[in-house]
């Protein structure tokens, strides 16, 4: 749990940290939305 500088207590909320990428689908170069933990692991080709 989080703690502000009031002390209100509240569940830490994890986003993504998504990116906006141009990317290779179906053999044309397309911008996408990916999170960066799936182009740090290859997941997706890079145009």
């Amino acid at each position: 749990n989080a703690v502000s500088h009031s002390h209100r207590r509240s569940n830490k909320q994890w986003k993504p940290n998504i990116r906006s990428v141009k990317a290779v689908i179906n053999g044309q170069s397309q911008r996408i939305k990916v999170c960066s933990k799936c182009l740090r692991a290859g997941k997706i080709v890079r145009a």
